[in-house]
C-alpha cells in the first residue's frame, strides 16, 4: 500500500496532467477558432467579389446589348456613348426637348464615377435629376421624346405631383443615369 505522500504525489501527477491536457485542448480550440475565422472571412470576400463581378458581367452584357439595337454602326456608338470631358450634346438635346414640348426644365448632374470596363472600354455613370413643371401631356411627350435620345441613359424613378386645382402646372421629378466611356 502506497503511503499517504505517495498518494498525494500521484494525486497531483494526476491533476497536473488533466490540467495540462485541457491547456493543450484550450489552445487548439483557440487556434482552431481563428482559423475559422480566417476562412469564414475569406469565403465571405470571395462571395462579395464574386456579386461584385457578376453585377459588373451584367452591366457589361446590357451594354453589348444596347450596342448591338445600335446595328453596330461605329459612328452611331460612338456618339450615343459620350466621352467624359463633352456631355454638352447631351445637355443640348435635354434642353431642346424641354423646348419642344413646352415643359420648364432643371437638371443637376453628379461627378462621374467608375461603372464598368472590358478591354478598351471603360464606362463611367453619371448620376443626375430633372425636374419640369407643365402639364401631364407635356410630361408625357418629354418621356417619349426622351426615350429616342441617341444617349446611353436610364431613368430609375420618376414622380409627378399634381395640384390640386384646375389648370395648375404639375411637376414631375426624374432620377436618372448617363453612361460615358473615358
Amino acid at each position: 500500500m502506497p503511503s499517504k505522500i505517495q498518494t498525494i504525489k500521484i494525486i497531483l501527477r494526476n491533476v497536473a496532467e488533466a490540467c495540462a491536457a485541457i491547456a493543450v485542448c484550450g489552445i487548439l480550440v483557440s487556434v482552431s477558432s481563428s482559423q475559422i475565422s480566417n476562412i469564414v472571412g475569406s469565403i465571405t470576400q470571395a462571395r462579395e467579389t464574386s456579386m461584385e463581378g457578376q453585377d459588373r458581367s451584367a452591366a457589361i452584357s446590357q451594354l453589348q446589348s444596347q450596342f448591338a439595337t445600335i446595328d453596330g454602326n461605329d459612328a452611331k456608338i460612338s456618339n450615343a456613348l459620350m466621352h467624359e470631358n463633352d456631355i454638352i450634346p447631351f445637355v443640348d438635346a435635354l434642353n431642346s426637348l424641354a423646348s419642344k414640348d413646352s415643359v420648364q426644365q432643371s437638371y443637376n448632374f453628379s461627378s462621374p464615377a467608375p461603372y464598368a470596363s472590358q478591354g478598351n472600354l471603360n464606362v463611367y455613370s453619371i448620376p443626375y435629376s430633372i425636374g419640369l413643371t407643365g402639364n401631364v401631356n407635356a410630361f408625357m411627350k418629354y418621356l417619349s421624346d426622351f426615350q429616342s435620345l441617341p444617349y446611353f441613359t436610364n431613368i430609375s424613378s420618376v414622380s409627378i405631383s399634381a395640384p390640386s386645382g384646375l389648370g395648375q402646372n404639375s411637376t414631375m421629378n426624374m432620377a436618372a443615369t448617363l453612361y460615358i466611356q473615358q
